[in-house]
């Protein structure tokens, strides 16, 4: 019986790893993923369905580990979904979605296999945390693994969504500007 018990741990322990989310029951994981750096878990939660934005949506970004989230963006739901700007460049296979918190800009980005001429090829998934300190120190946080079949349409249509609802916001642009004056 023992030995069963350990074989059953054993085989589900793998995915436990894909698991990892800070998104609570009943909110919409969007993207998860544990980092490289410390072990960290970065996850962006929700309620927004099938690219409806309306007065009762909300979305977070969420930093740190389960028990011990470090960084919630923003701290209230109500006027949360305006705080972020999403992109999503489907040519490219690459959504971001970014955020400004205090004098820091931060960009979750989510690539997927590209093999087109016009950009650098990638055969793997690849996910992380940009984080941009004012005007010239840029900390990049990748993830460790990407469950790309689970979280890149979700992400990117979440992106496509906001940028839909937003408009184009060009906060990466308007950062910079900010920090140089």
């Amino acid at each position: 019986m023992k030995l069963a018990a350990l074989s059953v741990a054993i085989l589900i322990f793998p995915s436990l790893s894909w698991a990892q989310t800070l998104c609570r029951p009943g909110e919409i994981d969007y993207f998860s993923c544990q980092t490289t750096a410390k072990q960290k878990i970065f996850s962006v939660c929700g309620n927004i369905t099938d690219g409806e934005i309306n007065s009762e949506s909300w979305l977070q970004y969420r930093f740190g580990n389960d028990g011990a989230i470090e960084l919630s963006y923003p701290q209230k739901a109500s006027g949360s979904v305006e705080k972020f700007e999403g992109n999503y460049f489907d040519r490219y296979n690459v959504a971001d979605l970014r955020f400004i918190n205090g004098g820091t800009l931060y960009s979750v980005e989510f690539n997927y296999s590209y093999n087109g001429n016009e950009a650098q090829r990638r055969d793997r998934p690849s996910g992380g945390i940009t984080v941009h300190i004012g005007k010239f120190k840029r900390v990049s946080i990748p993830c460790k693994r990407v469950n790309a079949s689970k979280y890149f349409r979700l992400f990117s249509d979440l992106n496509a969504s906001i940028r839909t609802h937003n408009g184009e916001t060009d906060m990466l642009h308007h950062y910079f500007n900010y920090v140089s004056k």
